[in-house]
């Protein structure tokens, strides 16, 4: 822990990026809690709902390759700040707008913002010019900080919306998120804009292009892009969308715990919320793990519990194991993906905004595939094989990893 502030003092820039991204993620989180509460004072359809919830990931899949060349184009800070101002102006919409296709508009416009509010600290995080082994800190610290800006969003935007309404609620958040130009305003003089840009330009040139098909060329980016992919379907996409369903196939429409009983709404948001806790909480004390020991090694052993417990959640369906298992899962998650990161940082193949464009595109079509796969229960394909599946997958992205990494 006392590495951990000492990480924290000595990289106070950095701190501030992550918690100006923490602040931009209120409009978001306020807006996945709140609109599907209020779908009758829109009047907008199931699918029109999904779409909006959807559609700023889909535009990721592009945009993080936008974010990529902007930030090769110019210099660090000004793609960042247009991005701030862009959640300030996004939140505040949400209260304003009413039709759909306007929120879709500002739905496309987050997915791009937050590809390079994301870039940004990724960027930051592995620095060329760094010259301690913190990586794995300040990846932990980036998750955690990030992940409290948009639990905080969750309980405010649902009490103010419940308090006022869905607008008034938009224009607090925003109000919230302002607190973010302030940041952007405060120099810090042991990273200073002279520095920024030095650390820009010895990043990027020469600067290979940017786009998927030169990134897959490397057999290691590959094997991590797939990694994450199985990974982010397996957690963000599949399970947080089928586990109340897998829950009402266990227990019904209620369960009794500890003697109590509860509906399977209030315990699938229970367990579900656990992964933004773990993160918050677990993702800084990894991180120092991940600095200290040499954990690549034990990728593929992870990858293989994460895919046994997918395999026990499948046909193992009892009381006990499908609210135990999905925790570990979650933390497991939480580890996986801080390294993956660093393993991503660290590869020499063309430059850290390349393949982090690449990565996290990855991530991205592994969150909006997992939603879609549930198409399949409509054809008689029931959530045990899709499990097996997911279990499946990341066996694969093991093997590939072990192929192309030891």
């Amino acid at each position: 822990m006392n590495n951990l502030s000492l990480t924290i003092k000595k990289n106070k820039y950095r701190i501030k990026i992550f918690a100006i991204i923490g602040l931009c993620l209120l409009g978001d989180a306020m807006f996945y809690t709140v609109l599907p509460t209020r779908l009758d004072i829109f009047s907008f359809s199931g699918t029109q709902l999904g779409i909006l919830l959807a559609i700023n990931r889909v535009i990721r899949l592009g945009s993080n390759f936008w974010a990529a060349k902007l930030y090769k184009k110019w210099n660090r800070s000004s793609p960042f700040k247009i991005a701030v101002i862009l959640s300030i102006f996004i939140t505040f919409s949400y209260g304003y707008v009413s039709l759909f296709w306007q929120f879709l508009i500002l739905r496309l416009l987050w997915g791009i913002s937050f590809s390079i509010l994301r870039l940004k600290a990724l960027l930051i995080i592995f620095d060329s010019n760094l010259t301690e082994n913190i990586q794995g800190r300040l990846s932990g610290l980036f998750r955690s900080i990030s992940r409290s800006g948009y639990m905080v969003g969750m309980i405010l935007g649902g009490y103010f919306a419940d308090l006022f309404n869905f607008s008034i609620s938009a224009y607090i958040l925003a109000g919230i998120t302002a607190i973010a130009l302030f940041f952007l305003l405060i120099k810090d003089k042991t990273y200073d804009n002279n520095k920024r840009n030095n650390i820009t330009q010895k990043s990027y040139r020469p600067a290979p292009k940017t786009s998927l098909v030169h990134l897959i060329t490397s057999k290691k980016m590959l094997a991590l892009m797939f990694m994450g992919f199985s990974l982010n379907f397996t957690v963000l996409g599949l399970i947080n969308s089928s586990y109340g369903l897998y829950l009402k196939n266990v227990f019904g429409d209620t369960a009794l715990i500890f003697g109590s009983i509860i509906g399977i709404a209030t315990l699938n948001g229970f367990i579900l919320s656990t992964q933004s806790l773990f993160e918050l909480i677990l993702s800084p004390l990894l991180g120092s793990f991940v600095d200290k020991y040499k954990t690549n090694k034990f990728i593929v052993i992870i990858f293989i519990f994460q895919a046994i417990l997918m395999s026990v959640l499948a046909f193992y369906q009892n009381n006990i194991l499908s609210l135990i298992v999905p925790l570990l899962i979650f933390i497991n998650a939480a580890f996986l993906i801080l390294l993956l990161y660093i393993e991503v940082g660290n590869l020499k193949e063309n430059t850290v905004s390349n393949r982090m464009a690449g990565f996290t595109t990855s991530i991205d079509f592994g969150a909006a595939s997992g939603p879609l796969i549930l198409i399949l229960l409509d054809f008689g394909i029931n959530l045990t094989s899709l499990y097996f599946l997911a279990a499946v997958l990341l066996i694969l992205a093991s093997m590939l990893y072990y192929e192309f990494n030891i």
